[in-house]
């Protein structure tokens, strides 16, 4: 089957538009958005998480995180966590007690502190607490630790785990960039998807012997394609006409006007 000059220019257009959509799901599927995600017995003594891999350079968030039921009071999780930003505990103090270090494969302390409130919300499916922000590296391997001094109580019956995920900095503007990429590809890619099957339909009817006059009659003579060519300098425009296999406007040149 012969394609016609056209249709190759639509599929040209039509990869111009989906590339930017490509770029984004790229983006998305190409880094691992939960480096680690190990469950943790929130009561006295040591902890070590599995090995992870970071695959980016720039800050990693460390998060405790447990399921949220909906047995148990408002509030009563994010005032065992210490969120400071809460003044209706009713009593109900911080439980979570321990220090941390985040160590390299080799043993280095990469860094480490004790546990302090940074900040919660929505981690792994439930309520995560940030307590620890990393500076990551390309391949670069590490594990976390926990020296825990107290008990956590009724937080160890919402099975806690520890749970390393990149900063925010990093997935921010991704849902942007999907939509603005999505309309993109709809606007473009259809204007492709005309240049395709448009010239495509004409060959296939010429070759069956398919009187297509009519349509391309239709094309010439429909109200929008008049007002567009009686109100633009068409001379400008005779290669895109060609591109999409339209028919030209012709002119009167004994009155110097247009006519169709």
């Amino acid at each position: 089957m012969h394609w016609p000059l056209p249709a190759k220019v639509g599929i040209g257009i039509i990869a111009v538009g989906i590339a930017p959509y490509l770029y984004a799901l790229g983006l998305i599927y190409s880094h691992d958005w939960e480096p680690l995600r190990a469950p943790v017995s929130l009561v006295p003594g040591y902890f070590q998480s599995p090995e992870f891999k970071t695959d980016r350079n720039g800050g990693y968030l460390v998060n405790l995180a447990f399921d949220q039921k909906a047995d148990f009071p408002d509030l009563w999780e994010l005032c065992m966590i210490g969120e400071t930003s809460l003044d209706k505990c009713y009593g109900v103090t911080q439980i979570l007690e321990f220090n941390w270090r985040i160590v390299s494969n080799d043993g280095q302390v990469l860094q480490n502190g004790s546990y302090q409130w940074l900040g919660s919300g929505g981690v792994d499916g439930g309520i995560g607490t940030t307590f620890a922000i990393f500076q990551g590296k390309q391949g670069g391997r590490q594990h976390v630790v926990l020296e825990i001094k107290r008990d956590a109580g009724k937080l160890n019956t919402v099975h806690p785990r520890v749970v390393v995920e990149p900063g925010g900095e990093y997935f921010e503007g991704i849902p942007e960039l999907v939509a603005y990429s999505v309309l993109w590809a709809k606007a473009v890619g259809s204007l492709g998807l005309i240049c395709v099957v448009v010239p495509l339909g004409f060959q296939f009817a010429e070759s069956a012997q398919v009187d297509t006059s009519w349509f391309k009659q239709l094309i010439v003579r429909s109200s929008s394609a008049t007002f567009f060519w009686r109100s633009t300098d068409l001379t400008r425009f005779r290669q895109s006409h060609r591109l999409c296999n339209l028919p030209s406007p012709r002119r009167d040149r004994t009155r110097g006007q247009r006519s169709l």
